[in-house]
Formats: structure tokens, sequence, C-alpha cells
């Protein structure tokens, strides 16, 4: 059973929310049509490089404007809902917009920016589809269901739910050609447009979220 959560609690939450709200809006802007936003990235980024003599092959492409965006959206929207939850009476339904932050939001993200209803649904694409509306199921049924749930079979279903995503994501691909040539290229961690780091984000965050909330149905239950 659930606690009503106190401000520690909603300042968890608040921090896993922004986290991935904030690199997931950048994917979501590179992603798009949104050209602006993408040359203007290019530029900091290249004058970030300039700024600390590093040249092209140093970094990805992007990387350091990437993470740049993404840390000033968090601290804006971390700000934002640290107020909202000392302004208002935030109930047990923040907890699930916190588990549905660091597990679906950018697989949401990739299945929209893919469009698959333009080419005709394909198997993968329904596929994509049904993993993310049943992890969404299953972080609310972890929260409100009545039979307890172990922490054990949590942290599996965490991991099977990224080890999914991250395959569609191509970072495996890259750490295998890492093995392959004995070498990890950064830029792995950046294309296509910061998906696999913000997807690492995702899943550590979804830890520290299984972990939290497992407790908290601990100490609602003593």
């Amino acid at each position: 059973m659930l606690e009503e959560p106190r401000h520690k609690d909603l300042d968890i939450q608040s921090v896993i929310i922004s986290l991935n709200l904030g690199f997931s809006v950048v994917v979501a802007a590179q992603g798009s049509s949104f050209d602006p936003f993408t040359r203007r990235l290019y530029e900091v980024n290249s004058w970030i490089r300039m700024i600390m003599h590093l040249r092209q092959t140093d970094v990805a492409t992007q990387g350091f404007a990437f993470f740049l965006f993404g840390s000033m959206i968090f601290a804006i929207s971390w700000v934002l809902l640290w107020r909202l939850t000392r302004s208002f009476q935030i109930g047990k339904w923040y907890y699930v917009v916190g588990g549905a932050a660091c597990m679906c939001m950018l697989p949401v993200i990739w299945v929209f920016g893919n469009r698959a209803w333009n080419g005709g649904w394909k198997s993968l694409e329904v596929l994509q589809i049904a993993e993310v509306t049943l992890i969404l199921i299953s972080v609310i049924l972890f929260l409100y269901g009545k039979a307890a749930v172990s922490l054990w079979v949590a942290i599996a279903v965490v991991a099977i739910h990224f080890a999914f995503w991250l395959r569609q994501f191509g970072l495996f691909d890259g750490i295998e050609n890492g093995f392959r040539l004995r070498r990890f290229d950064s830029s792995n961690l950046w294309v296509p447009s910061g998906v696999p780091f913000t997807a690492l984000i995702g899943l550590l965050s979804s830890g520290v979220w299984v972990f939290f909330v497992s407790r908290i149905r601990r100490s609602g239950s003593e």
C-alpha cells in the first residue's frame, strides 16, 4: 500500500520526471522538422569545440550542445515542478507520472517520430506500441495492485523493457562494434539524435524509481 507522498518523495519524483523530460525534449526537437533548433545545436556545439580546442573526431557532432540544452530544460522543469508540489496538494498519482516519464517517454517519442501510420503498420511498430502500453500498465499495477510484487520481478521487467528498446535505439550495435573493433566510439551515445544517451538516463532513473517505490510500499504495509 502506498503512502501519501511527502515533500521528499515528491522531490525525488520531480528529479526523475525533469531529467527524462529535459533530454527527451531535445531528442524530439532534433528528430522533428524543427530545423532552426537543430542548426542552433550544431552551432553551439562547434563553438564549444572551438573554445576547448577539440578536433571534430574527439566528440560526437552534437554531444556538448545536446547535454547543455537537456540540462537547461531539466533545471527549468525541476524548478517549476518543485513550485507546483509546494503550491498544490499532490496525490499518489505523481508516482505514476515518475514511472511513466522514465520508462515510456522516450519510446513514445520514438514511435511518433518514426510515424509508422504513414507507411502502413508493420509488425515491429505494432510490437513497439504494444510494449509501451504493457509497461505503462505494469507501472500502474506495481503502484496500485493489491498483490505484492517482488523487487526482483520489477527489476527484471525494467531490464527486459530497456533491453528491447536499447536494441531498437541502436546502442547494442555500437557495443557489438566496440567489441569487434576493440574501440568504443562516443558517437554511439549520441546517434541518432542523442537517443542512446537519453535511454541510459531512463534506465538509471527507472532503477531508482523501482527501488524508491518498493521502499514506499514496504513502509506502507508495516
